[in-house]
């Protein structure tokens, strides 16, 4: 009877530290996943911000292209309000993240008020000095995501 008490006993100590093991272990793969669930999440916003910043400027571009020596028209007011768009769908993310640094926050910010003003300018010359800066301005973003 003692016999098989001590090895009901030694059976409970082996499940014990089997289980005990086993939570390590768990912990050990949640911390892991944790951590590669932050990095994935950081990497998805740097794409997405760059993909965004791309997009503006290629809009841009071909907003210049199309309506630089048009007239005001509902169809150039449209194609400006894409553009504005573009920036601003990203904004309420870029400003609650604490991923970005503040440094990007304003430079994204600036970043559309300066393509903003270049829709509504007629200057073609100025246009294109100001499209030279923007390029520059998204330049210098990508540097600070990804440098």
């Amino acid at each position: 009877m003692e016999n098989q008490n001590d090895l009901a006993n030694y059976i409970a100590t082996i499940a014990a530290i089997v289980g005990i093991f086993s939570a390590f272990l768990s912990y050990l793969s949640y911390r892991k996943s944790h951590k590669q669930y932050e990095l994935n999440k950081r990497d998805r916003l740097f794409s997405s911000c760059s993909s965004n910043l791309d997009n503006s400027y290629i809009t841009l571009t071909n907003f210049i292209n199309k309506f630089s020596e048009s007239s005001e028209s509902k169809e150039k007011r449209l194609a400006r309000d894409q553009i504005i768009y573009l920036l601003d769908s990203m904004l309420l993310e870029i400003d609650s993240s604490k991923l970005l640094n503040s440094s990007f926050k304003k430079g994204y910010g600036d970043l559309g008020m300066k393509i903003s003003d270049i829709t509504y300018e007629d200057n073609f010359e100025k246009i294109i000095r100001d499209i030279g800066a923007v390029k520059s301005d998204i330049s210098h973003l990508k540097n600070i995501l990804f440098g």
